[in-house]
């Protein structure tokens, strides 16, 4: 049995909290430590994880990947992750992920995910692009994959000196980007979907310009992206097209309208 060791960045997240911390500790076939890092909260949140006897620490307010890289730091667990406090990660996930990770020698695992909305129910599941389309999604500002989904090494973490703290929004975006683009082995866990990825009201209308912007700059600071990156890219999302069906018939029931929304670019927790 493996370790792993996952952080929650907190703060006033007391609204989901509970159901993200509830989807942690009762995961089966792992030795599993979990960090909340929390950055002052004045509501419930600290009660919360006193109740589920979670261990807490305070790092100052301000920057999600601050708090993500002051918690993953202290952990000496082979693997690592971080959960966003209103996600869900279903009960075998993080065994499955990282015996698969065990088995391909890989440094860096995800898997397929589902969008949940702000009471749990299910909207749509999304494929990952593959491993070896991964380089050309990145360098076409697309993450390909949502950061619940996805476990890495600890030695990547230490190496890559964590998550950059400049990006405030798109900072998965560039660890990612730089573990590739320095030969670390990525590895698509196949079959269910591993997390649940929710797409709050505020998110479905927030302005997501400053997000967008981010993801560009890090995409350039690689290279520019040629006519086979947005290809490979396309082909990705060609591929979801029985996923981008069920949002539509989904939105449609929950709603009573149809809308669309871009969730393949929303990495924005609600922090």
């Amino acid at each position: 049995m493996y370790d792993i060791t996952i952080t929650v960045p907190t703060f006033n997240s007391e609204t989901y909290l509970e159901t993200t911390l509830f989807s942690l500790v009762h995961q089966k076939g792992i030795r599993l430590e979990i960090i909340v890092a929390d950055s002052g909260s004045t509501d419930k949140t600290l009660e919360i994880c006193k109740k589920y006897a979670i261990r807490t620490i305070f790092v100052h307010p301000g920057n999600l990947y601050l708090a993500v890289n002051r918690a993953l730091s202290v952990s000496t667990s082979p693997w690592l992750s971080y959960l966003n406090s209103d996600d869900i990660v279903y009960p075998a996930s993080y065994a499955r992920l990282v015996d698969y990770g065990e088995s391909q020698n890989a440094d860096i695992v995800y898997g397929s995910y589902d969008f949940i909305d702000n009471e749990s129910r299910f909207i749509h599941s999304f494929w990952p692009g593959k491993p070896s389309e991964l380089r050309s999604c990145f360098l076409t500002s697309q993450i390909s994959f949502v950061q619940p989904a996805a476990i890495f090494r600890n030695k990547v973490f230490s190496q890559l000196n964590g998550f950059n703290e400049e990006f405030t929004m798109a900072s998965d975006l560039d660890f990612y980007f730089r573990a590739i683009m320095q030969g670390y082995q990525f590895a698509m866990l196949k079959g269910k979907t591993v997390c649940g990825f929710r797409i709050t009201s505020t998110q479905l209308s927030q302005n997501t310009s400053k997000m967008k912007d981010q993801a560009n700059q890090v995409s350039r600071k690689f290279g520019k992206p040629s006519i086979r990156d947005y290809w490979s890219t396309s082909l990705w999302k060609i591929r979801n097209w029985p996923n981008y069906l069920m949002r539509l018939l989904r939105f449609k029931a929950l709603t009573t309208k149809y809308g669309f929304v871009h969730t393949i670019d929303i990495y924005k927790p609600e922090y």
